[in-house]
């Protein structure tokens, strides 16, 4: 079996050992070289060309962040953010935007327990980079959004579009909400795989960047008007009209991170409801897929080719319900 071959960067002899000791407590992976800042890690990536490089965020001569965005420029490598700033939105944001596969909580102490306590998600999130699409790696230029266009009288909302991703999937939510062209008087839900308290974050780099105002479903909201909602799939969601009113309720935890049921929705929303499916690890029933079909539901998707996880559209082409999916490869002119 061919290891994992890991570049370990960190500006602390401590950390590298303490994160090569864990590596090496798994057969999968080997440690084959290590790094005490980023200007290091570009030199040694060149020679030793690694699968995957876990990264320190704050060091000096060269910063993770940095380094991470010469990486997506010049030779694309999965890198998984190893940080004790993991916990920081703004940190968090740039660094999915910036390229990173995933972003890791390290302890803030020197207390060897403290990181046996990562290794199995150490482990796992290197595994899981190491399977990445790597064509897709990429950082996102965040540049100027297009005029908003002007409102009107308000429009009843006629229909649901949902637009369903997880990891990988920033860069094209990005896409999707700089597209001038995005359908009026339809509700679009914007449901991501992060935790509600990270979206929130993001909600306002987002707005930065997109052609509508995007509002944060942290609890139960009603709104008035065509909106754009941001909503964690980590909470489960039914959505209510009352006279010109909808009410978003979030009703509880999403424990299999399952896309909304089309029982949550009234009829008239979720008939011929648009379905876009992004980058995502997740994973979907097929007795859902058919209650949507059934609906009249008409889905879309990323290519596989510009996903970092494609395996989730790919399950959802494969599945047993034979479902025809458009692919889009440019998100952005979806409409």
């Amino acid at each position: 079996m061919q290891k994992i071959r890991l570049l370990v960067v960190d500006d602390t002899k401590f950390m590298r050992q303490a994160l090569t000791d864990i590596f090496s407590t798994d057969e999968a992976l080997e440690v084959i070289g290590t790094a005490k800042n980023g200007r290091e890690a570009l030199e040694l990536a060149q020679t030793l060309k690694p699968d995957v490089i876990t990264m320190d965020i704050d060091m000096p001569t060269m910063d993770g962040l940095t380094a991470l965005k010469h990486f997506m420029m010049k030779t694309p490598i999965p890198i998984v953010l190893v940080s004790a700033l993991a916990d920081d939105p703004e940190i968090n944001f740039e660094s999915w935007r910036l390229g990173s596969v995933e972003v890791v909580k390290k302890p803030s102490g020197s207390i060897s327990g403290d990181i046996a306590k990562q290794k199995s998600e150490l482990i796992a999130k290197v595994k899981k980079a190491s399977k990445v699409n790597i064509s897709a790696i990429r950082r996102v230029r965040v540049g100027q959004k297009m005029t908003q266009k002007k409102e009107t009288a308000q429009q009843k909302i006629k229909g649901i579009v949902l637009v369903i991703g997880g990891s990988g999937a920033l860069s094209q939510v990005i896409r999707f909400m700089q597209n001038p062209m995005l359908p009026a008087g339809r509700l679009i839900l914007l449901m991501l795989d992060f935790p509600p308290g990270l979206l929130k974050a993001f909600n306002r780099r987002l707005n930065d960047v997109s052609n509508e105002p995007i509002i944060f479903a942290g609890d139960s909201i009603t709104i008035l008007n065509e909106k754009v909602v941001l909503i964690s799939l980590e909470q489960e969601i039914r959505i209510d009209e009352l006279e010109n009113k909808i009410s978003i309720n979030l009703t509880g935890p999403n424990q299999n991170r399952e896309i909304p049921h089309p029982e949550n929705f009234p009829e008239h929303l979720r008939r011929k409801a648009q379905i876009v499916l992004l980058s995502s690890d997740l994973s979907i029933s097929d007795a859902n897929i058919i209650k949507w079909q059934k609906s009249g539901a008409v889905f879309f998707s990323a290519t596989p080719e510009t996903c970092l996880f494609p395996q989730f559209i790919r399950q959802i082409s494969d599945s047993r319900s034979k479902l025809t999916i458009t692919a889009v490869p440019n998100l952005g002119e979806l409409y």
